[in-house]
């Protein structure tokens, strides 16, 4: 799930970055994508360079990141509703 979600995000930039990819390069892109979603904090300042559209992309990433993907991939499997009280049913004869 990790790997999908990085390389989907940074294909996402390929198509929206193509200046970005002119002067730094697909490596540099990629890089800055595993770092945002490691939450790693090492960058290779390049954030600065990119539109708007790559920077939300990147803000995205750490998002997810931080809640990380076990959690993300929990919350996108639900399940149904599981009744966990049972209230005690019983027949009450009258008269």
């Amino acid at each position: 799930f990790y790997l999908c979600m990085v390389f989907l995000f940074y294909f996402v930039l390929l198509t929206t970055e193509s200046v970005f990819t002119a002067q730094r390069g697909d490596l540099a892109l990629f890089y800055e994508v595993t770092s945002a979603f490691g939450t790693v904090g090492i960058s290779v300042n390049a954030t600065p360079l990119l539109s708007p559209i790559g920077r939300g992309v990147i803000m995205l990433a750490m998002f997810l990141g931080r809640i990380g993907p076990i959690s993300i991939a929990l919350i996108m499997a639900s399940r149904g509703y599981v009744r966990r009280v049972h209230f005690p049913e019983e027949n009450i004869t009258v008269g």
